[in-house]
């Protein structure tokens, strides 16, 4: 049995490597991550209609930061909990 070279091992492992990265392509989800991403965007906008504080505050992260019209950024969720409560309790129509 003849040795192998180097060149010839690593041709096969390119090879290989390549079939395998072809084959394993990822699944496409940009139109349902789209989809999601309006459902929950409708229903946040019903929720905070609804002047429900609760639902419309629990999408935002911990971390999250907001920047009202004419106003300083807002960061975290405690803030932007007191920015909503604000906002229902002045205004009759949120939108």
């Amino acid at each position: 049995m003849r040795p192998r070279s180097t060149r010839h091992v690593a041709l096969v492992g390119i090879g290989a490597a390549l079939l395998l990265s072809t084959g394993c392509k990822a699944k496409d989800t940009k139109a349902a991550d789209e989809q999601a991403i309006r459902n929950l965007d409708t229903k946040w906008s019903q929720e905070a209609v609804a002047k429900d504080v609760d639902a419309t505050v629990a999408v935002y992260s911990d971390d999250a930061e907001v920047l009202p019209p004419d106003a300083p950024l807002i960061t975290g969720k405690a803030g932007i909990r007191a920015m909503w409560e604000d906002l229902i309790r002045t205004s009759d129509r949120v939108s």
